[in-house]
């Protein structure tokens, strides 16, 4: 399971750089979302190799969607929660 490992080391990595620099996902939140999209990336290559009718790159396809909508609700959040800078003059 070679996947599983890389996946820990690189969300631990990303996790880690992340805490450097005070961000609010972390460690631990950048490790399960890595090891999480391994583990459905390495099911859809080998789970449907049994059936005809299925598409195991449709379950890819949703991973990167999935990750996609998550960055982007991050990028929202951290809009929504900026201070909104005002300007004195006008």
């Amino acid at each position: 399971m070679k996947e599983g490992r890389r996946s820990i080391v690189f969300g631990f990595s990303i996790g880690s750089e992340r805490k450097l620099r005070f961000k609010k996902a972390r460690i631990r939140t950048h490790t399960i979302v890595c090891v999480g999209s391994a583990l459905i990336m390495v099911m859809s290559k080998y789970g449907f190799s049994d059936s005809i009718e299925a598409d195991s790159s449709q379950v890819a396809a949703q991973v990167v969607s999935g990750i996609g909508m998550a960055a982007g609700a991050g990028l929202y959040i951290v809009a929504v929660d900026a201070p909104l800078e005002h300007s004195d003059e006008g």
